[in-house]
C-alpha cells in the first residue's frame, strides 16, 4: 500500500534568487521511493528557456539517458508553468507536460489549457518532475506547501469520469483541479493521455501511458499564492488591451469553437477522408455549426460553453446529448476530433462522432492518433490485409459505427486486434506487414492530424520535421497559408497553400514563436505571432527589457534542443518525411522533390547540415555546445 510522502531533502540549484515571474521552486516526486524533493528554480535555465515546454525539454535531455524505455522508471514526467502562468494575461492557466513518448520513442511534450497550471503555480511550484515508478497505484495530492502520495487502489481500474467523480468526493473542495488518467493509460496504450479535469487532454505522444507505468492514477492541487510581478499596474493594462482584442477579434471562435472549422476545410480539399485517400467530405453538413445548432435548438444537444484560467474567448464548448442513441454521453468538441472521427472514418451521424469523443476521453486516449489507428486499420481491411477473422470477427468498413466504438474499447484495454493497434499505426504496420506501412499516415510514429500535407504545403513540411512528429500544433503554418500574419523581424506574411517556395524559411520562424507560446505557457488561438504582445507583458512581468528578437531566439533554442534529443535517439533525415500518399497525384500534387527541395531550405534557414543536424556555429551561437557534447554526433571543425 502506499505511504504518505515526506519532504526530505531540499537541494538548490539556483544561485539567486528570481523575484517576478516565479516561484522559485520545482518539486521533485520520486514515486520509487515515495519521497518529495524541492529544489530552487535555476536562474539560468529560466533566462535561457523561459519555462513551460522548454523548461521540459531542458530537465527531459538533461535527466534522461539515450534509448531509455518510455515505460521504465527511468523515464520522467514533467509538469512546467511558465512566467505569465497565474497572471491577469489571458489564457494563463496552462500547463506544459513533457516526457519520451512511448508512441514515437523521441520527445513528447503537450500544452494543456484550464485551470491545472494556475493552481500548481499558485500552490508554489514552477514545476513537477515525477520519476520513478509505485509499486501500487497512487495518487498525489499538491495543497499548498503540503505533498502527500495517497493509495489510489479504490480508483485504479476506473475511467476517467468516475475517476474524477471519486477525486472530487475525496477533496471536497471545489477549487482542487485533477489530472487523471482512464483504462488506456493504466494498461500503457502507447497514445493514451491525460485528462485534466475532464475537459482537456494532455492528448499526444502518450503521456498518460508514461503515467500509467508510474502506477500514478491522478493528481490533485490547489493553492493560494499569488505570483509577484514587477509592474503590475502595467501587466493589467496590457490584459485588458489583450483581452479587447480578443473578444472583437475571435467572434467566431467564441461562437463555435474550433469545430465550426470542418466546413472551411472541406471546402478547401484538404480534409481526411477513408485515412485520407480522399479530402473531401460529401457529407460534411451533417457535422458542421448549423447542423448542430439545428439539434441543439430541436432539443436533441446542449451547449455548455467553457473558459479556461483568464480566457475572455470560451472556445471549450462542451456538448451534452439529451435524446437519441447515445442520451447522456457528453464531450468537449472541437475541430481536430470531429474530423479524426468523423469523415477520416468514413462517418457523418453526429451522435456516433461525440459518442466516440465521449469513449475517447473517458478511457484516456488521444482522438486524434485514435481516429488514425481506426482508419488505417479500415484500410488495411479494405485492401485485404487484414481480415474479419483478424479483426475479431469485426466487419471493418468504413462508417462502421459499431466497429468504431468496439475498436476503441479493444484498444484501451488491449483486447484482440486492439493489442496490435494500441502501439500505434507505425507498430502496427510492422506487425501487420504485407505492405501495411503503405497505409500508415504518421510521421515519426505520430498519426497526423486533420490538415491535409497535400493541400496545405507549408503544414506537411511542419509535419516532417517537427520534434514530436506529425503534429500541426508545432507551427500554425495553415493560419498563413490562408492569410496574412505578422511575424517576428518579417512584417506581414501571406503564403500559396499549395506552393513550396519559401516554406522552409517560414517555418523555422513560425515554429520559433510557438516555442516561445509553448514556454510562456499561453494558448496559441488568441495569440498574434509577431509576440509584441507578449514581449511588452513579460517585460511588466520580470521587470527586465524583453525585445521580441529576444523571445525568438529563446524559441529557437528550444527547437535545437529537441533536435538534440532527438538525435541522440536516432533521429535523421531519413525521418522527416511525409507517408507516399501525399506525394502521388489522387489528393494533390506534392511532388517528391518539391519537397526534398523544402527540407533542404529549412536545414539552411535552421543552421543545421544537409542531415538535419545542428552546426557548430549554431549550437555556439544558441548556448547548446555544452548539450551537445553529451551526444557528439558529428566532428565539425
Amino acid at each position: 500500500m502506499c505511504q504518505t510522502g515526506e519532504i526530505v531533502a531540499r537541494m538548490v540549484t539556483g544561485l539567486n534568487e528570481l523575484p517576478f515571474g516565479y516561484m522559485g521552486k520545482v518539486l521533485r516526486i520520486d514515486l520509487t521511493t515515495h519521497k518529495a524533493t524541492e529544489q530552487k528554480t535555476s536562474v539560468s535555465c529560466s533566462e535561457s528557456f523561459l519555462g513551460g515546454r522548454g523548461l521540459g525539454t531542458k530537465i527531459l535531455f538533461d535527466e534522461t539517458e539515450a534509448n531509455i524505455d518510455p515505460l521504465s522508471p527511468a523515464n520522467k514526467l514533467i509538469f512546467a508553468t511558465g512566467p505569465l502562468t497565474a497572471t491577469k494575461v489571458p489564457t494563463t492557466g496552462r500547463i506544459a507536460v513533457a516526457f519520451k513518448s512511448p508512441l514515437t520513442g523521441i520527445i513528447g511534450h503537450c500544452s494543456v489549457g484550464g485551470f491545472f497550471g494556475s493552481s500548481l503555480k499558485m500552490a508554489g511550484l514552477d514545476a513537477l518532475i515525477v520519476e520513478g515508478s509505485s509499486e501500487d497505484p497512487c495518487y498525489l495530492v499538491i495543497d499548498s506547501n503540503s505533498y502527500e502520495i495517497k493509495s489510489a487502489d479504490e480508483l485504479w481500474g476506473l475511467n476517467s469520469y468516475t475517476s474524477l467523480k471519486r477525486l472530487r468526493e475525496k477533496n471536497a473542495a471545489r477549487d482542487f483541479r485533477f489530472a487523471v488518467i482512464g483504462k488506456a493509460g493504466e494498461s500503457t496504450a502507447a497514445f493514451a493521455c491525460i485528462n485534466f479535469d475532464g475537459g482537456r487532454q494532455a492528448g499526444r505522444c502518450g503521456s498518460g501511458a508514461v503515467m500509467g507505468s508510474k502506477k500514478l492514477k491522478a493528481i490533485a492541487v490547489r493553492g493560494q499564492s499569488r505570483c509577484e510581478v514587477a509592474k503590475p499596474e502595467v501587466l493589467e493594462a496590457l490584459s485588458r488591451k489583450m483581452t479587447t482584442r480578443v473578444m472583437e477579434s475571435l467572434i467566431d471562435l467564441r461562437r463555435h469553437g474550433t469545430s465550426g472549422s470542418i466546413s472551411s476545410v472541406n471546402e478547401l480539399r484538404a480534409l481526411p477522408v477513408r485515412n485520407y485517400q480522399l479530402s473531401h467530405f460529401e457529407s460534411v453538413e451533417q457535422l458542421g455549426s448549423d447542423k448542430i445548432r439545428e439539434k441543439i435548438e430541436a432539443g436533441e444537444l446542449r451547449l455548455i460553453s467553457r473558459s479556461c484560467w483568464m480566457c475572455p474567448v470560451g472556445c471549450e464548448k462542451s456538448i451534452r446529448i439529451l435524446k437519441g442513441k447515445h442520451e447522456g454521453d457528453e464531450t468537449s468538441i472541437e475541430f481536430e476530433s470531429l474530423a479524426m472521427l468523423g469523415p477520416n472514418l468514413g462517418i457523418s451521424d453526429l451522435q456516433s462522432v461525440l459518442h466516440f469523443m465521449t469513449l475517447c476521453d473517458d478511457f484516456g486516449v488521444d482522438t486524434v492518433s485514435t481516429g488514425g489507428v481506426i482508419a488505417f486499420a479500415m484500410e488495411c481491411f479494405q485492401r485485404g490485409i487484414v481480415s474479419r477473422q483478424d479483426a475479431d470477427g469485426m466487419e471493418l468498413s468504413w462508417g462502421n459505427d459499431t466497429a468504431v466504438e468496439e475498436l476503441i474499447r479493444k484498444i484501451s484495454l488491449g483486447e484482440g486486434i486492439g493489442r496490435t493497434l494500441r502501439h500505434g499505426s507505425l507498430k502496427a504496420s510492422k506487425e501487420l506487414a504485407k505492405g501495411a506501412s503503405e497505409f500508415a499516415m504518421q510521421v515519426k510514429g505520430l498519426e497526423i492530424p486533420a490538415w491535409s500535407p497535400a493541400a496545405f504545403k507549408g503544414m506537411g513540411l511542419v509535419y516532417a520535421v517537427g520534434d514530436r512528429g506529425g503534429d500541426h500544433l508545432q507551427a500554425p503554418m495553415m493560419r498563413i497559408e490562408q492569410k496574412s500574419w505578422v511575424l517576428p523581424g518579417l512584417g506581414p506574411v501571406a503564403m500559396d497553400r499549395s506552393a513550396s517556395e519559401s516554406k522552409g524559411d517560414i517555418a523555422t520562424v513560425v515554429q520559433d514563436v510557438k516555442a516561445v507560446i509553448d514556454s510562456l505557457v499561453v494558448c496559441l488561438l488568441p495569440s498574434k505571432l509577431d509576440l509584441e504582445e507578449y514581449s511588452l507583458m513579460l517585460s511588466a512581468t520580470l521587470g527586465a527589457e524583453i525585445e521580441p528578437t529576444d523571445l525568438l531566439k529563446i524559441g529557437e533554442r528550444v527547437i535545437n534542443l529537441g533536435r538534440l534529443f532527438n538525435i541522440r535517439e536516432g533521429v535523421s533525415r531519413k525521418d522527416d518525411i511525409l507517408p507516399g500518399r501525399f506525394f502521388q497525384n489522387q489528393i494533390g500534387k506534392g511532388e517528391k522533390i518539391a519537397f526534398d527541395a523544402m527540407v533542404d531550405q529549412y536545414y539552411r534557414a535552421r543552421g543545421w547540415d544537409k542531415e538535419g543536424r545542428p552546426t557548430m556555429r549554431k549550437l555556439v551561437d544558441l548556448h547548446l555546445i555544452e548539450e551537445y557534447r553529451r551526444i557528439n554526433y558529428m566532428k565539425v571543425a
